[in-house]
């Protein structure tokens, strides 16, 4: 038999650890009714952590990668991925989100210069919104032919 845990949290809620039989750490999290809300597993590139929703439907997978980042996967209720985030070591963020149908609809990052850069892959539109030395926020819109429209927040 598996060696086991059971920590009892302030909220009425268990903390459950567990050795599964390939030898790895398991720790599921349940709430004072006791179901699942979270499940942190041992994996290749470090710790595998689901959530889940009060359905106890997975809501979110978070992993580790090799080179030293992450990768989240957002889910909707019907289990379609929602969102794909994948933070390198580094530090930079590219997020991906899905439609209903798993296409890429929407890409944001941010550039080399610290602007925040959404591609949206349906419509083919392109939007960047930075921060000027004045401190107002600049949107600039790029159409799918190329037409620039560009926004200045309020002054500061």
């Amino acid at each position: 038999m598996a060696e086991r845990t059971v920590r009892k949290t302030k909220n009425g809620g268990k903390v459950v650890t567990k050795v599964n039989k390939a030898g790895k750490t398991v720790v599921r999290r349940k709430n004072a009714e006791g179901k699942t809300t979270k499940v942190t597993r041992e994996g290749k590139n470090g710790a595998v952590v689901r959530k889940k929703g009060a359905d106890g439907k997975t809501t979110s997978i978070t992993r580790g990668t090799k080179n030293g980042g992450t990768v989240t996967r957002n889910k909707r209720d019907n289990g379609k991925v929602k969102r794909v985030t994948r933070t390198n070591a580094a530090g930079k963020t590219v997020s991906r989100a899905k439609g209903k149908d798993g296409e890429t609809t929407r890409v944001t990052r941010t550039n080399a210069k610290g602007t925040k850069v959404i591609r949206n892959k349906k419509t083919g539109t392109s939007t960047r919104v930075r921060t000027n030395k004045k401190g107002q926020k600049v949107t600039t819109k790029i159409a799918a032919d190329g037409t620039k429209t560009k926004t200045r927040g309020p002054k500061v």
